[in-house]
This record gives C-alpha cells, structure tokens and sequence, in this order.
C-alpha cells in the first residue's frame, strides 16, 4: 500500500511538472518583459556608465604602448631595447628608465 502510493505520488508530481511545462514551454521568455519594463530608467544609468570608459581609454593606450615596463613579478624595468620588452605582458608603464628605477624597480642585467 506504501509503495502504491509513493508511486502515484511521484506520478502526480511528474504529471503537474509536465502540465506546467506545457503551458509555458520557455520560462526564460516570460522574465524578459519584466526586465524590459524597467530598461527605461537602466538607460539612463548606462549613460554615466559610458563616460569613465573613455577616460579608461587613454590609460589602456598608454600601458598599450609606454616607454619602459616594469615586471610585475620580477620588478625589474625593461625598455624598448629590452629582449623581453615585447613579452612583458603584467607591468606598470613608466616614461622613462629613471621613473621605473626611483619606482623601486631593479636595472636589467646585461
């Protein structure tokens, strides 16, 4: 008798989970006009948003293109003439060997 009902249980549920299926067959659907509704005021917060990436801009150009890099890890400065300027990949950018070297930086050793 246990069994027997543990089974139509179990039936049950699957039936009601299959039946709700049913009615709404991509539940992701129904979420989006309820996010849609408040994009209006997201577009406004997204307008701010869009101001400091251009002023991120100028710094990603510098670092994409500075004068000497010091390693992250190894804190030594390598300058354009550097064997390792171009695979220098985790730096701080500096404009000059000066800067790098008064930053803490350590001379590479030739």
């Amino acid at each position: 008798m246990k069994n027997k009902f543990l089974s139509l249980l179990v039936t049950s549920t699957l039936v009601l989970v299959n039946a709700a299926y049913a009615a709404d067959p991509a539940p992701s659907t129904k979420p989006a006009p309820a996010a849609a509704s408040p994009a209006p005021a997201a577009a406004p917060a997204a307008a701010p948003a869009a101001t400091p990436a251009p002023a991120a801009a100028p710094a990603a150009a510098a670092s994409a293109d500075p004068v000497v890099k010091k390693a992250t890890a190894s804190g030594i400065c390598h300058d354009k003439t550097s064997p390792s300027f171009k695979q220098t990949k985790n730096f701080t950018p500096f404009n000059s060997m000066d800067e790098c070297l008064k930053s803490g930086g350590k001379p590479l050793k030739k």
